[in-house]
């Protein structure tokens, strides 16, 4: 499954040399409005969860880095509090934890349902695609944008990897296998398509 984050918002004009920069400014007042509502709507895009829920960042300074997540806070407790490297790395090895202990309480589930068994899971910031199936190796790999979703939508997004040990393309037939596995897929896939990812760093602001 795959996905195109955007990069950081922005507005580009491209006019003539011959048109005045008054009648520029002048189409931009026009289209205040326009602009704002898309920027708002990015903006919300923007807004960090973890499996669903809204999130606030608090970055406070620390002996040593670590991140905790209470109560819909995600702490990321710093060394240097300015460093926005170290602050991308502990969201991201936030992201990658909190994923795989979610899969590993829900391996039992995976396992009755599809009956495939031993699978082995890896996890890392994809920026293609949500997961990724290697039926020769027993493997899935996800992507640890997965643990900014719903439980609903990661576990829609596991099947559809979990589909591929019994049909590697995309064809009617691993799509019957799917919805054998998962009914509501493409309820799930729908919302799926309606979130706009970010650079790790944008989820920070």
């Amino acid at each position: 499954m795959s996905f195109n984050p955007k990069k950081k918002p922005y507005f580009r004009v491209n006019a003539s040399g011959f048109i005045p920069q008054r009648k520029i400014e002048e189409f931009l007042i026009a289209h205040q409005n326009w602009m704002d509502k898309q920027l708002l709507q990015l903006n919300e895009n923007c807004e960090l969860t973890v499996f669903g829920e809204k999130t606030e960042v608090v970055i406070i300074p620390y002996k040593s880095n670590k991140a905790i997540h209470k109560d819909n806070v995600l702490y990321l407790y710093q060394k240097d509090v300015d460093d926005k490297d170290v602050s991308v790395k502990l969201l991201t090895n936030y992201w990658k934890k909190s994923l795989r202990e979610y899969i590993e309480e829900n391996r039992f589930y995976y396992e009755r349902v599809t009956g495939k068994k031993n699978v082995e899971f890896s996890y890392r910031l994809m920026t293609s695609r949500y997961g990724s199936c290697r039926p020769d190796k027993d493997k899935i790999s996800l992507s640890t944008y997965l643990a900014l979703f719903s439980p609903d939508i990661i576990d829609s997004v596991v099947f559809h990897e979990y589909a591929h040990f019994k049909q590697a393309n995309h064809s009617s037939r691993f799509y019957k296998v799917l919805l054998e596995y998962y009914p509501d897929y493409y309820a799930r896939n729908k919302e799926l398509k309606k979130i706009s990812l970010r650079n790790p760093e944008d989820y920070l602001k």
